[in-house]
Formats: C-alpha cells, sequence, structure tokens
C-alpha cells in the first residue's frame, strides 16, 4: 500500500510543472558621447549618451576660453529616453574613458568627470561616481582619462530614469582650445542588472 503511494505521489510530481524561477543577470553597456548635428564646432546644448558609438559626429569644444579670459564652465552629456529605465549593478565599478583633443594651441586645465543617476519618481540624483585629473596638451595633441569608479554599494538594484555624465574644467590656461574627443572616442561603461525567468 504504502509503495503504490510513493509511486502515485512520484508520477504526480512528474507532470507537475516547476516553478517559475527568477535569476538576476548582470552586465555592461557602452554608451557613447555624443553632440546634436548643425552645433558647429561649438557643443551646443543638445549633447547626449547612448549605445551607437559611430554616429559620424566630429569634436566640439567646450566653452571655458574667451579671449585671455580664464572661468570655469561644465557641460552636461545625458543619456537618450530610449535606452532607460536602467538597474542599477552596484558590485562591478563605473568605468570610461574621456578624450580631450588641442586645436590649435596649448591647452592646460583641470577635467572633472561626475557622473550622476536619477531614481525612478526622485527629483535629486545619486552620484554614481566623480574623479579629476589634470591635462597639458601640446597643439593637435590628445590625451584621454581613464576612470574607475566604485558605486555605492547601496545603490545596487536602484531604478534609474536618467544618467548624466558632468564634465567640468577648472584652471585652464594656454591658448588651445581643447576639444572633446566624440564619435566613439569618449564612452561610459555603465554595469546594469535584469531578471530573467526560467521553469
Amino acid at each position: 500500500m504504502r509503495s503504490t503511494l510513493l509511486l502515485t505521489l512520484l508520477a504526480v510530481a512528474m507532470v507537475l510543472p516547476l516553478a517559475a524561477q527568477a535569476e538576476t543577470v548582470r552586465d555592461t553597456e557602452e554608451f557613447y558621447l555624443h553632440r546634436a548635428a548643425g552645433s558647429g564646432t561649438s557643443c551646443g546644448t543638445d549633447l547626449y549618451l547612448d549605445r551607437f558609438a559611430d554616429v559620424g559626429d566630429a569634436g566640439c569644444t567646450p566653452t571655458f576660453r574667451v579671449g585671455n579670459t580664464i572661468f570655469e564652465d561644465s557641460d552636461n552629456f545625458a543619456l537618450r529616453a530610449s535606452e532607460l529605465p536602467l538597474t542599477i549593478d552596484a558590485l562591478t565599478n563605473l568605468t570610461g574613458e574621456i578624450t580631450m583633443i588641442a586645436d590649435p594651441g596649448l591647452a592646460d586645465f583641470d577635467l572633472t568627470v561626475t557622473i550622476t543617476g536619477t531614481e525612478q519618481g526622485q527629483i535629486l540624483p545619486h552620484t554614481l561616481g566623480t574623479g579629476t585629473t589634470h591635462m597639458t596638451l601640446a597643439p593637435t595633441m590628445s590625451d584621454t582619462y581613464a576612470f574607475d569608479f566604485d558605486i555605492d554599494d547601496a545603490l545596487d538594484g536602484v531604478v534609474l530614469s536618467g544618467i548624466t555624465v558632468n564634465l567640468s574644467f577648472a584652471n585652464t590656461f594656454g591658448a588651445g582650445a581643447p576639444s572633446y574627443g566624440l564619435d566613439g572616442a569618449s564612452f561610459i561603461e555603465m554595469p546594469f542588472q535584469y531578471e530573467v525567468t526560467s521553469g
């Protein structure tokens, strides 16, 4: 009798569907810095990030120098809405590269990269990482700042509705007007996560 019952339970278990299981997948995506077409050599206002490296845009010049007047300025590159929302993987570092090109004269400056993310339903953004480097560029030469930011573990799993890369300048010197290296030359590698269901 007992063996019959066990066989019956085993047969039922074999035909019942397995419960669906969710698995977290962690990955990264490169988002490249671009500018809108038709901005001339200046950067304009429509600066953006997306996953396409080569869209045919040339570098543009940040407006931090007028003649011999030196002052600080910054530009914001915002991730396209089509790439959002995105869930942070804070267990993986946020990396990337920003390339600057000097043309036509010497350029000497401090460059600060700050990456922020706005949580869905919130207004104030989280700082995902920030760092500063000093660049001295001879005419027509370029330099690249490769950064590696450790995201706050408390942000793991936070869903973002916006990501912005801010590039700011200080202590500028020289006659050169450096431009951003765009069209694949500057990017962030954003860690993210998503769930897949099996069973």
